[in-house]
């Protein structure tokens, strides 16, 4: 019995491509505000995220993940897509709480901020939209709503800033362009072929799906904060400048992770299946050939920063970012911890380990933590600080691993 059929492989070609696509994009965008705002305005734009990015993946509760595991039908679409409704609200209040709280006095940072946040709300959406096609795996339809969404938040910064020569009405327009992408590919088409019905009530159904859905939210909560505390950090230390710099290069290994996290998607409903009809052997065969790949692209990437760093920060973004390019290969090194524990923590949640990664990701917190103090507080110097990420990650990975075959082996 094959492991990977035609059809898998077609899909993994949409979705290879897709995130090829999507990661040209993101980083044209990146590249684009560094080349032309000041570092001032590029701390202030990756601050955002990394405010925005923890709220919204707590409150997204993973649904789409728990949505294409959820092989029995324990719970209907319509009650995925109204709860993300409900928990997407409570996240932009949350972030428009804490960007008036940061930028009160200055309207033209909270703007830049709460944009960020308004991009985060729409992508939420079309997350839960494509939870429905990928269950059907017509991953076609997720590749090119994933290309829709990243083009045209592109466009309308493009826009602004280089035919309208203003940033602020640029990032206004990526979210209108966004919302256009969300209304008239996403939703039309799903409605066209799903009846969508939205019901608030709270019912019990409703509530049930809320806290079994609730850990798996503070489970990729304590991911993103691993990912972002680095530079909570730095921010805090030496300044926005440096922040939006070191944010800005850490940003080429978040495009690595989300690269993972999409074939990951793939891989999931695979591992389910599997699981579900007791086949362990092939879970585990699946499961590693995926880890082994995440390690690949880990070190494939830093041996690519290692050499080539300070060429692809010049290309990429400006040379006031590029001046820092000794940090690139140390951001890639940890890298390579951080894409197999993530690539580990798809497949997790495929078999519905949930609560173990909770506690595993909250020690990684605590060991990321620890070791941000560390090399920041007492040894004052910012070389060292990515490497924290990898050390947090290798501790959870470890940790997961562990159980997972404890798990496996009791099947």
């Amino acid at each position: 019995m094959s492991i990977i059929s035609k059809s898998d492989i077609i899909n993994y070609g949409y979705l290879i491509f897709s995130n090829i696509v999507v990661a040209l994009f993101n980083w044209a965008q990146l590249s684009l505000i560094t080349k032309t705002t000041s570092l001032t305005i590029v701390g202030i734009y990756t601050l955002a995220l990394s405010i925005s990015n923890p709220v919204f993946q707590f409150f997204n509760l993973q649904l789409r993940s728990v949505f294409v595991s959820d092989r029995n039908k324990k719970y209907n679409f319509n009650q995925y897509f109204s709860l993300r409704i409900l928990c997407s609200l409570c996240s932009l209040l949350l972030c428009f709480i804490i960007n008036i709280f940061f930028y009160i006095n200055n309207y033209e940072y909270f703007i830049i901020s709460f944009m960020i946040s308004l991009l985060y709300l729409i992508d939420s959406l079309i997350d839960i939209f494509n939870a429905r096609f990928h269950y059907e795996e017509m991953f076609l339809f997720v590749s090119l709503s994933n290309i829709s969404r990243v083009v045209f938040s592109f466009l309308g910064i493009a826009l602004g800033i280089l035919f309208l020569r203003n940033y602020i009405i640029g990032f206004i327009l990526a979210v209108i362009f966004k919302l256009f992408s969300l209304i008239f590919y996403d939703y039309l088409y799903l409605k066209s072929i799903k009846p969508i019905k939205i019901n608030i009530d709270i019912s019990k159904k409703l509530i049930s799906l809320l806290r079994y859905s609730i850990p798996l939210g503070i489970t990729v909560l304590i991911a993103s904060l691993n990912i972002n505390v680095s530079k909570y950090f730095v921010n805090i230390r030496f300044g926005i400048e440096l922040q939006g710099a070191y944010s800005s290069i850490a940003y080429l290994y978040a495009l690595g992770i989300f690269f993972i996290g999409s074939l990951g998607q793939i891989v999931m409903p695979k591992i389910a299946n599997y699981y579900l009809l007791n086949k362990i052997t092939y879970v585990k065969k699946i499961v590693y050939l995926y880890i082994s790949f995440c390690f690949v692209v880990g070190i494939i990437l830093y041996l690519i920063s290692y050499y080539f760093g300070k060429q692809i920060l010049l290309s990429f973004f400006s040379a006031d970012i590029a001046v820092y390019s000794y940090l690139f290969s140390y951001i890639m090194l940890g890298a390579v911890f951080t894409f197999i524990q993530s690539g580990l923590g798809c497949c997790l949640t495929s078999v519905h380990i949930i609560k173990q990664q909770t506690y595993f990701s909250a020690i990684g917190l605590f060991v990321n933590f620890t070791v941000n103090i560390l090399m920041i507080v007492f040894n004052n110097s910012i070389e060292y600080v990515p490497l924290a990420n990898g050390i947090s990650s290798l501790v959870q990975f470890i940790l997961n691993l562990t159980y997972f075959n404890k798990k496996l082996s009791e099947k």
